[in-house]
């Protein structure tokens, strides 16, 4: 049976990120977006990534529309070498890499942004194979992120959604039929576990990983 990997993002408490490693959470998020209501302090950060360890899941930095130098001192600071650049160049994606960072780039759906930037978006897709060998695949998300909002899933229906990580407006509601119609490599959620901004909800929590469990089942049944 396939596995849905699930990266669990806005996470600011040592609590909160050992429930997702013990759910199963194969990637925790950590949002550094100064204009983000879960964005988390350097301390935090160095507390989760001491408390989860190297071996239990990946670490992750999220920014939005950072400069190279912001986002290469905060991997510094933190000691995290996986980041997620909201509305990055592919050339900025390229200096991160060569300065030794997993950078996950990420596609946006369903946004004045993601119109704009067409061309740019295809031709990230186009290399989503490529990006998953390499232990960094692509988010599609809504907008920039960490909204709640949901973007149109059919718009997946184009994509091969076995190469991505999605993201937008998921709760143990809706992720099981996400994952039943496209089959994504993973999901990432935030927003859809809290009882309040960068709070998780252990309940929550609980019953999105349930969700995710039952949905693989249920493809393997019909297999």
């Amino acid at each position: 049976m396939s596995h849905t990997q699930v990266k669990v993002c806005g996470v600011r408490r040592v609590g909160d990120a050992l429930h997702a490693v013990s759910l199963g959470a194969s990637r925790i998020g950590c949002v550094l977006a100064s204009d983000s209501p879960r964005q988390a302090t350097t301390n935090e950060v160095r507390a989760i990534r001491t408390a989860i360890g190297d071996d239990d899941a990946r670490l992750v930095l999220v920014f939005r529309q950072e400069s190279t130098d912001r986002v290469l001192n905060a991997a510094n600071a933190t000691g995290v070498s996986s980041v997620q650049v909201h509305r990055a160049s592919d050339s900025q994606i390229v200096e991160l890499r060569e300065h030794g960072l997993h950078v996950t780039p990420v596609v946006s759906l369903g946004s004045a942004h993601a119109q704009r930037a067409e061309q740019t978006q295809r031709e990230r897709l186009a290399r989503a194979p490529e990006d998953r060998r390499s232990g960094s695949p692509i988010l599609v998300d809504h907008g920039d992120g960490g909204s709640g909002q949901r973007f149109d899933p059919r718009l997946l229906d184009e994509l091969s959604a076995r190469d991505l990580f999605v993201a937008g407006g998921l709760t143990a509601n809706n992720v099981a039929a996400l994952i039943q119609a496209h089959q994504p490599l993973g999901v990432d959620v935030s927003s859809g576990l809290e009882s309040r901004p960068g709070v998780k909800d252990p309940m929550a929590m609980s019953a999105f990983f349930e969700a995710v469990r039952l949905a693989e089942s249920a493809s393997e049944v019909r297999r």
